[in-house]
């Protein structure tokens, strides 16, 4: 078997695209799709709004998500392999991940804080207490045996 020349706007060492067809039946024709709310459960990133289904990852992360996608910029196409095939597209896994490091950044920023307040509590209890006990912090007691 001979390698061909790709065609015009094929890559080259990939099979070409194949067309995709678009069902016409009478039954699609007059089907009217509707959000089924147990999607909320199956995709936990799927958000429905005024009519309009989107995902609130990619778009919590839109310099990395496919801005040219339905689910970025909303559609009102519900379709469940719609939500399947953005669930595993790999801008879809880039911006969950960005977004659950956001998460974390944002949670050691909120434990830093808290540990900025306790040691200032700490501080000025020890500021009452007196300076004498404030020196002698951390030396061992020299109590008479």
């Amino acid at each position: 078997m001979f390698l061909q020349a790709p065609q015009p706007g094929q890559v080259p060492g990939k099979a070409p695209r194949r067309a995709t067809t678009v069902t016409t039946s009478p039954y699609e024709l007059k089907r009217e799709r509707k959000f089924v709310n147990s999607w909320r459960d199956e995709f936990d990133w799927v958000r429905y709004e005024e009519g309009v289904l989107f995902c609130c990852v990619c778009r919590g992360q839109l310099n990395l998500a496919d801005n040219s996608s339905s689910l970025v910029k909303g559609t009102s196409a519900f379709r469940h392999d719609t939500l399947l095939s953005h669930g595993i597209s790999k801008r879809h896994q880039h911006c969950a991940v960005a977004e659950k490091a956001k998460g974390l950044a944002e949670h050691s920023q909120t434990a830093t804080i808290q540990i900025k307040l306790v040691l200032a509590s700490f501080v000025t209890y020890m500021m009452w207490r007196g300076k004498s006990s404030w020196r002698n912090l951390g030396k061992p007691s020299t109590s008479p045996s």
